[in-house]
């Protein structure tokens, strides 16, 4: 499966140093400061929706100061990937089983999410990246405008500028 992780440019620098995405880092949401909107530590959160690793990306770099976002794009065996059980928590809902037959289905579609329990080396899983300028976009906001939903009426209610923006970046 396709999925995505956006970050910050001083993250990311590291990343490309070390060659790895970790899952044990220093955590933007942790519980001390959000409650229940925490990140469990030992996982790699990804997404399946592009725009919404940009918003991550976007959030983020208030924290560090960074004027580029990152995203890094892998192909990861289905088999390897869990719900976002944080996510899950925090939206406080349950799976009822009404809509989707599992829990990965259910955190992948409602909540565009998911995690995995181990680093993902660079050189593993067809990774690239590419590096967002948010000083090129007037709006970076546009990009995600639309994050709140899931996935199916955001992909199915890109706008011709998310379009537009998703066409233009240059994967390493």
């Amino acid at each position: 499966m396709i999925l995505y992780h956006g970050t910050t440019e001083k993250r990311a620098l590291q990343i490309l140093a070390d060659r790895i995405v970790r899952a044990n880092v220093e955590r933007f949401y942790k519980e001390e400061y959000n409650g229940d909107g925490f990140s469990s530590d030992g996982y790699v959160y990804l997404t399946n929706e592009i725009t919404f690793s940009v918003y991550f990306a976007n959030s983020h770099s208030a924290i560090d100061d960074s004027q580029r976002l990152y995203l890094f794009c892998f192909d990861i065996p289905n088999k390897l990937i869990e719900p976002d059980y944080d996510e899950i928590r925090y939206q406080g809902a349950a799976h009822s089983g009404t809509h989707y037959p599992n829990d990965i289905l259910y955190s992948l579609y409602e909540f565009k999410s998911c995690r995995v329990r181990f680093d993902i080396p660079l050189d593993e899983y067809d990774a690239k990246y590419c590096i967002i300028d948010k000083s090129t976009i007037s709006q970076i906001e546009k990009v995600y405008y639309n994050v709140g939903y899931n996935y199916d009426y955001v992909i199915g209610h890109y706008t011709p500028f998310q379009r537009q923006f998703i066409d233009s970046l240059e994967w390493k």
